[in-house]
């Protein structure tokens, strides 16, 4: 479980960066293709919501031991 969390936190945040990024090189795409801003924001929430569900199940194991 825990190799799934982690592949797809960083799946999820690379993905976030690259959609920041290209906002920053074209600022045309914020304004032309409010798709861009939605998946952002939809893969900056499933970030963090794999770093949680990752920090927890580390804090689980470590108080079964």
């Amino acid at each position: 479980m825990k190799a799934f969390l982690a592949t797809a936190a960083v799946l999820f945040g690379l993905v976030t960066l690259v959609h920041i990024w290209r906002m920053i090189v074209e600022p045309s795409v914020r304004t032309d293709n409010p798709w861009v801003m939605i998946m952002t924001v939809i893969s900056a929430i499933l970030f963090v919501w794999a770093c949680v569900l990752l920090r927890r199940s580390g804090i689980e194991s470590s108080k079964g031991q």
